[in-house]
């Protein structure tokens, strides 16, 4: 179905255009003269805002970052990092380079990773040669069209493609990531702070990268079916990892395999001897690299 607003060819059946929410179903002339009732509810008053939630769209709710007024836009967001909004002239780089709009600061992302971009029919993004690969959703890409929700993983980096109406603060909040974690941004950010939270609610491999990007010292413990694990950092820096009777890379694997329990991060430096010679991110890519050679 074509959007007389921007012409774009929508797929058959649907009730509002995927690319500026136009509404394409319209009451019939027949309908609005017939009188004849109906099960919709009353009228809104004059001037009163139209509920978009209520038509039937897939995947909307009265949470939906789609409902309310203004145009149809898109973004990333990708904790703890600020939201990006997406122009359909411009494409958005991302890695590990300055330069990028999107910076991922970490060993395992290419100085330009990937680039998020407008097709001419919709946002995808594109591998740009790096390293370690670009992934859709779980799948390993060079290119991919995306849809509201879509995970981009790059490195220990989890970005989600969102579309919203109004603000970056109303995309932001869409992401639910506080509401499902025992911190705030805040705690996170401040390298003297505390936090912790519950394995499942956030993977490992996040906690990590969280640590080193924010290059926190302090001791990470993790407790999961009675054993228990200690990770040491110095300015984001690993110096030491056991878990249970495991360590080095094999006890950061069994860590990020783990599908419960609870993790603590302590502030403060340990005085730990650093025993561990590679960087945060390349320890954790090899130990995600070992699950998967496992798998």
């Amino acid at each position: 179905m074509k959007c007389p607003k921007c012409q774009y060819e929508n797929e058959h059946g649907a009730l509002v255009c995927n690319l500026c929410g136009e509404l394409l179903v319209k009451p019939s002339a027949e309908s609005e003269s017939s009188g004849a009732k109906t099960t919709e509810s009353p009228p809104s008053p004059a001037g009163a805002p139209i509920e978009m939630e209520k038509v039937a769209v897939p995947g909307w709710s009265k949470a939906s970052p789609l409902a309310g007024g203004g145009p149809l836009r898109y973004g990333l967001t990708c904790f703890p990092l600020d939201p990006v909004v997406l122009d359909r002239e411009h494409p958005v780089g991302i890695g590990r380079s300055k330069n990028n709009e999107m910076v991922l600061p970490v060993g395992m992302v290419s100085r330009r990773h990937a680039e998020v971009f407008f097709d001419g029919d919709a946002f995808a993004v594109r591998d740009l040669g790096s390293s370690n690969g670009t992934f859709v959703n779980g799948e390993k890409v060079e290119t991919e069209s995306l849809s509201d929700g879509d995970e981009i993983r790059i490195g220990p980096y989890n970005l989600t493609f969102k579309a919203f109406r109004g603000d970056l603060d109303q995309m932001a909040d869409s992401s639910g990531v506080e509401k499902t974690q025992n911190f705030t941004q805040r705690q996170i950010m401040e390298k003297s702070s505390t936090f912790s939270g519950s394995i499942g609610e956030m993977r490992m491999d996040e906690v990590f990268q969280l640590i080193e990007f924010n290059r926190k010292t302090g001791t990470l413990e993790v407790e999961s079916g009675g054993k228990r694990g200690v990770f040491p950092f110095r300015e984001g820096q690993i110096l030491d990892a056991r878990f249970h009777k495991s360590t080095g890379e094999v006890s950061v694997a069994r860590v990020l395999s783990l599908p419960s329990g609870t993790f603590f991060f302590r502030a403060g430096d340990s005085g730990q001897e650093q025993k561990i010679e590679q960087g945060t991110s390349q320890l954790v890519l090899n130990a995600m690299r070992r699950l998967d050679e496992m798998k």
